[in-house]
């Protein structure tokens, strides 16, 4: 598993191209003026988007963004446990053989501890057993 790290921000994530774009809101969350903290506002004030860690709203090919799939996952309150629990979740929702390139984007600077419990639950969600199942593709 190659893992790329960088400072990204929301405005920055429309413009990757990858196959599963998932955006961790932690809450409270403030409304930049870009589309896509736009939309992630418009979702929580209609109700579609709740700030339980885990629940995830997804987009089919959103217009606007160079991703394929938007996923927009709850991580409560933004702490460690929480991101880790959001995280398992939308990976969980996008994992399959069409998804190649995932994107996985803060919607506030997170904390240490967030980004190293994010490292740590894409390694989890993402290893696949190959030695013993030897027909299996990582």
């Amino acid at each position: 598993m190659n893992f790329e790290l960088k400072s990204l921000e929301l405005p920055g994530a429309v413009a990757e191209k990858c196959d599963a774009l998932l955006v961790l809101v932690a809450h409270p969350f403030k409304a930049g003026t870009d589309a896509l903290s736009m939309l992630v506002a418009q979702a929580i004030a209609a109700g579609d988007f709740e700030a339980k860690a885990g629940k995830m709203l997804q987009t089919y090919k959103p217009v606007g963004l160079a991703a394929s799939r938007l996923v927009l996952v709850s991580t409560g309150d933004g702490s460690a446990k929480m991101v880790r629990k959001g995280t398992a979740t939308a990976l969980a929702a996008v994992k399959g053989p069409n998804v190649r390139k995932v994107v996985l984007c803060f919607s506030t600077p997170p904390s240490a501890d967030a980004v190293r419990s994010l490292v740590l639950s894409v390694a989890e969600t993402s290893y696949v057993y190959t030695t013993t199942k030897p027909k299996a593709e990582p």
